[in-house]
């Protein structure tokens, strides 16, 4: 595949085919960075009348054989150097509820050229010349990738701001956890990964934990009930039963807000392909803690999670976060889990032993204000630097004969 017989497209989400979202769905399994939030079984089901399903657009890349890379398009208006200008997030409305994570897929076997093929379909589509590409991992093959093509297709690049969110890799002391079947239910005694947190923090924890035991007078256990299509009704049931399920208090349940039935057929979607895990830490009797994770091509991405308000002096948010850590990495088709939280939650990001930066790119694909503008603002040290070696790595290859 060469980058001259990529084709590009603009298409409405509501206006997918079955061939394009088939297409669509094998990418996301395969992707160079995987990312559950793009992915069609959690993107397509949704419907509700605030969340811009008529205004979000997909760029498609592709050629004959395989879509090469999708890339989210939603129009939106940026304040920069004091002016207001028309610009694409890759970040749709609907998106920006559940996550901070908006990259593009973009094919592993030829990212340059799948890259270079999505930014000419930003210059040469119907949209705006300036793209904030938002919550990208910067850090990784993915952005090396983009920064190559960017060089190659003399495109403007500025880092405008970036986040460390909490994040775990697979170690090579990770090995599954024993586990007993029970129906079509692993069940695993609860234990808590504790080694990447001080040694204070630590103990406080485990303290909680034994007197949790102690209280409900039974040994904890961790289930993934991601099978059992009653167990995302008990998760919504939890959930709405705590504090977010009081508007009054700032919640944003799933089944107050009214996204209960979209979440019941992403998940459905999901769990038709064994990528759906619901995981309860119960004491046999009283469920504790829940968390919904979802899996899309190697990683393992929490979506949400919730705490019964009567255990709270136990920490059992805490506790189940950690339980679910310890669990994480025993799913062998994993290689990271992202536990999908932002960085404002300070004490719960620090449970975790991994950080990953997400950027925010400016991107100026055509015009003299987008290139006037992304050229006003000091570009990060970082980028500058990767960009000018792909500039003279592309120089040095032209020059080979």
């Amino acid at each position: 595949m060469t980058a001259m017989h990529l084709k590009t497209r603009v298409v409405a989400l509501t206006g997918l085919g079955p061939g394009d979202i088939e297409r669509w769905h094998t990418l996301a399994a395969r992707a160079m960075e995987s990312n559950a939030f793009l992915d069609p079984r959690w993107l397509l089901p949704f419907g509700h009348p605030s969340d811009g399903a008529a205004t979000t657009r997909l760029l498609i890349v592709e050629d004959s054989q395989a879509i090469r890379a999708l890339m989210c398009l939603n129009p939106v208006e940026r304040r920069i150097r004091g002016l207001h200008v028309a610009a694409l997030s890759s970040a749709s409305p609907f998106g920006s509820r559940w996550t901070a994570r908006h990259f593009p897929l973009i094919d592993p076997d030829h990212p340059v050229d799948a890259w270079e093929g999505l930014l000419r379909g930003l210059r040469n589509a119907d949209v705006p010349g300036l793209v904030d590409m938002e919550g990208f991992p910067i850090d990784t093959p993915l952005g090396a990738a983009l920064l190559a093509a960017a060089a190659r297709s003399k495109i403007r690049i500025v880092e405008r701001g970036s986040l460390e969110y909490a994040f775990r890799l697979r170690g090579p002391e990770d090995l599954p956890l024993p586990s007993l079947k029970t129906g079509s239910e692993a069940v695993t005694v609860a234990r808590l990964k504790l080694d990447q947190l001080s040694a204070s923090s630590g103990k406080r924890y485990l303290q909680h934990f034994r007197a949790l035991e102690r209280h409900t007078g039974g040994s904890l256990t961790l289930i993934d009930r991601g099978n059992d299509p009653d167990a995302l009704e008990e998760f919504l049931d939890l959930q709405a039963a705590g504090w977010k399920g009081k508007a009054d208090r700032g919640g944003n349940a799933i089944r107050t807000t009214g996204y209960d039935t979209w979440f019941a057929e992403a998940a459905a979607a999901f769990r038709a392909e064994n990528g759906l895990s619901v995981f309860a830490l119960t004491d046999g009797k009283v469920t504790l803690y829940m968390q919904v994770a979802i899996r899309s091509g190697r990683g393992l991405f929490a979506a949400q999670d919730a705490y019964d308000e009567t255990f709270s002096k136990f920490r059992p948010g805490a506790l189940g976060r950690l339980a679910v850590l310890e669990h994480s990495m025993s799913d062998t088709s994993a290689d990271f889990f992202d536990p999908n939280m932002h960085p404002r939650h300070a004490e719960s990001s620090k449970l975790y032993p991994d950080r990953r930066r997400y950027v925010s790119l400016l991107i100026a694909t055509r015009g003299l204000v987008p290139n006037a503008l992304v050229r006003s603002i000091p570009v990060m040290r970082r980028v500058r630097n990767a960009l000018r070696a792909q500039a003279t790595h592309e120089a040095a290859d032209r020059s080979e004969p």
